[in-house]
């Protein structure tokens, strides 16, 4: 490995000659009207191949050989009229604005750099113009949106999870503005936190994961909010079937400094509390807020504030005996913090300095009060609670001494703290157990450092090579990881262009769900001397080729992933089932494989736009005391998974939209022999007539996860409309969820009929639903 970094900084100055021959260009890309930065535009000199993007600030360095010096340079972006301009070398740090398009035909104008050029491999990303017309169950989600393209799984039918290429939802990094969010759903996973008013744009990594990312071993989904209008103020309220929105941005120092703020609410908890006359009540909300500052052309300042909370409260009046009264709440809440500094050091230096505080909180409490005949009062107490916090400061620097060779590199420092859990159970007052003292406050640090290069070989060879380096620190135990990272690309002039990829991820945490609530119970584990860290080996291949002059892309991508050192439940154990030491009830040292084939064909250009995606997979688990210490598939592993999305722009008022999926069933445990033994304790007495009673029931496996679910398929229709009025615009959202009213199975269950027969029944959940949503921006 450390003849690898030599050899990075050793092409640096074989290149040093060839680099003091260039001049640069560069600066800034940006709205013109919201002068919001654009992340990935195209900065291309006109007759070369020579070209750069903008990165997550809007900012390019365009190294300009003295021989093109005079060439133009034309700048581009999806949905905005180009640029064209001469080079002026003298003009370096200005700012460069595009006006965003306004034709049907530049919805989706096709970028300059086609699919085989672009330095990432086994990359998602949506406009979120797209997602805002698509069908969704309740509302548009960035989730469910991303569901829709190979190789993501959302799990049981109508939630917003994502399993990437056989991994678990605990195995994704996902970002907001470069800060971690650990829970990433509401209502019992139905709706993800993101608010899509509060979102600029997204990247979604299934592999070939960049070196600068790192603590997760199945994705990277790195969201970037707005940052505001600087220019002028705008607002939307919007209200759909779960929730109901409200946004605001504007300038406050005209062209320097912005603001937005956002909010969402669940507002059928109030119907549901005045139905149930206050018995029961449940709500979320999100709140996002940013300020955006240019200090000058070269320093910027953002704060970013994010919070969500979801609170379940349920009011218990036994209807078996009225002496009998009590309450459960359940609450679990985001909050995260950052502040970012930017600044262009050189031409070629671009530096991001980031500090960020983040946390996930969990807590139930149970209040149950028993009236005796004697007029005393009994009351019993439980409580749970779990707690995972970040803080940490990251530094990194973008450097670019020549189009062809680009450096990233950085450091991480991060103070963890940890409560796995701690749970506790008094009767009036006297505390009967409390597991408090074996589920102790967990406190360690992981720094970490990181370097990649992005070298062109020539106009069709290209290769980035990055390394990253962590070490976890703790009380306990200390981890040291060395995760090597490459990419290789090949252009095939002509014809296509082949890419391969290897990485290896190591995750300090684990996530475990107790799924019988149906709602959030997501419990956050540490390394200890028991509990490894996870790791993962992922290799990824490519064909990829650009058709009809850009307006479509083919892309079919091959993955092998080894994971190690993973958990789940012992067998009848879970954080509920009394006391005792947490990483006791686990199953640890887990091994996981997943392999598959995805194929995706995207529509770009025109009227007409959307994808068509197929994956074949395979994504199986083995634990030493789990079926027999045999590989078994994972619950989430679907055969064949196909997707056809489109999106047709009749004109600037109306956009239709349609969705079909189909998935072959996910794998299930069932009972193939069920029978009952009697029960021989003497001091049992049978005081009923009921067949049954008093017998053992024993049921007898084939295996975990030996059968598979029906198949799975549904449709979804939408149609968006829009009316311009001279200072507001109105959108009507009208979606038709499972048009054709397929009954998919949610689980099955067992029932046993007059005839004392037992059969298997499937339950599903979302038969046909049709939703609405009405905004309003001003």
């Amino acid at each position: 490995m450390k003849r690898a970094i030599i050899l990075i900084f050793s092409a640096f100055i074989i290149l040093s000659n060839s680099i003091a021959q260039t001049n640069t260009f560069s600066g800034f890309v940006k709205d013109a009207d919201s002068k919001e930065p654009l992340i990935g535009a195209n900065v291309y000199l006109k007759g070369t191949y020579k070209g750069v993007t903008t990165n997550d600030y809007g900012y390019f360095s365009l190294s300009i050989p003295e021989k093109n010096k005079n060439c133009d340079i034309d700048i581009s972006f999806i949905g905005y009229s180009s640029l064209t301009l001469k080079s002026d070398l003298q003009k370096n740090g200005w700012v460069y604005y595009l006006k965003q398009g306004l034709s049907i035909q530049e919805v989706s104008i096709t970028t300059k750099r086609k699919i085989e050029d672009a330095p990432d491999m086994s990359m998602l990303h949506i406009s979120m113009r797209e997602i805002r017309v698509m069908p969704q169950l309740f509302q548009q989600d960035l989730i469910k949106s991303i569901q829709l393209m190979p190789g993501i799984q959302g799990g049981r039918e109508g939630s917003a999870g994502m399993f990437v290429r056989g991994g678990s939802t605990d195995q994704n990094l996902v970002l907001l503005d470069d800060v971690p969010i650990y829970y990433v759903n509401h209502a019992g996973n139905m709706v993800s936190t993101f608010d899509n008013n509060a979102i600029k744009d997204f990247k979604l990594y299934k592999g070939a994961f960049p070196a600068r990312y790192g603590g997760r071993l199945s994705s990277v989904l790195d969201i970037r909010m707005k940052e505001g209008d600087k220019s002028n103020y705008h607002g939307e309220i919007g209200l759909g079937l779960l929730s109901g929105n409200a946004f605001i941005e504007g300038p406050i120092v005209k062209d320097k400094a912005s603001f937005f703020i956002s909010y969402r609410k669940f507002w059928p908890g109030y119907v549901l509390k005045a139905i149930t006359k206050n018995r029961f009540s449940y709500g979320f909300d999100d709140f996002s807020a940013k300020i955006s500052a240019d200090i000058t052309n070269k320093d910027k300042l953002m704060l970013s504030f994010y919070t969500g909370n979801d609170v379940l409260i349920n009011k218990i009046k036994s209807s078996r005996d009225e002496n009998l009264y009590g309450q459960s709440k359940v609450n679990w809440s985001n909050i995260l913090g950052a502040v970012k500094y930017t600044r262009v050091i050189t031409e070629n230096l671009f530096a991001d300095l980031t500090t960020y505080y983040t946390q996930y909180k969990y807590n139930t409490n149970n209040d149950a009060y028993y009236f005796e005949e004697d007029s005393t009062t009994s009351h019993y107490y439980t409580h749970y609670s779990s707690f995972v916090g970040d803080l940490s400061a990251k530094l990194s620097f973008d450097y670019s001494p020549a189009n062809f060779f680009k450096l990233k590199f950085g450091g991480q420092y991060i103070n963890h703290h940890y409560l796995p859990g701690a749970s506790s159970f008094s009767n009036t007052g006297s505390v009967i157990y409390s597991d408090t003292a074996n589920f102790n406050n967990i406190y360690a640090s992981e720094p970490s450092i990181f370097i990649e290069s992005d070298y062109n070989l020539s106009k069709n060879v290209s290769v980035n090579f990055g390394v990253r380096n962590s070490y976890f620190i703790s009380t306990q135990n200390n981890y040291y990881s060395i995760e090597p990272r490459i990419m290789l690309r090949y252009n095939i002039e002509d014809i296509c262009a082949i890419k391969a990829s290897y990485g290896q991820m190591m995750q300090t945490i684990h996530m475990l769900s107790y799924s019988s609530s149906g709602m959030a119970n997501d419990l956050w584990l540490p390394p200890t001397s028991n509990l490894k860290p996870a790791k993962s080996k992922q290799g990824d291949l490519g064909i990829y080729k650009t058709l009809k002059e850009g307006m479509y892309e083919l892309s079919i991508e091959a993955y092998y992933k080894y994971m190690q050192n993973l958990i789940a439940y012992k067998n009848g154990e879970s954080f509920f089932s009394g006391s005792g030491n947490w990483d006791d009830k686990l199953e640890t040292d887990g091994i996981g494989i997943s392999k598959g084939i995805e194929i995706m064909v995207q529509k770009k250009e025109g009227k007409l736009t959307g994808w068509v995606g197929y994956t074949l997979a395979k994504a199986d688990r083995m634990f030493e005391n789990k079926n027999n210490g045999q590989m078994y598939p994972f619950k989430y592993d679907r055969r064949h998974d196909f997707s056809i999305v489109s999106n047709y722009w009749l004109n600037k008022k109306i956009t239709f939209s349609a969705t079909w999926v189909y998935g072959t069933g996910y794998p299930i445990t069932f009972t193939t022999v069920k029978y009952y033994v009697k029960n021989n304790n003497p001091h049992y007495k049978n005081e009923t007539n009921d067949l049954y009673s008093g017998l053992f029931e024993v049921c007898n496996y084939k295996g975990t996860n030996a059968f598979r679910m029906r198949c799975y398929h549904r449709m979804d229709l939408a149609m968006t409309y829009r009316k311009h009025k001279q200072k507001t615009e109105r959108i009507w959202n009208f979606s038709i969820y499972n048009i054709y009213n397929r009954q998919n199975p949610l689980f099955y269950s067992y029932i046993i009929e007059n005839n004392d027969k037992i059969s298997l029944v499937q339950q599903s959940m979302f038969p046909i639903m049709p939703s609405v949503s009405y905004t309003v921006k001003f």
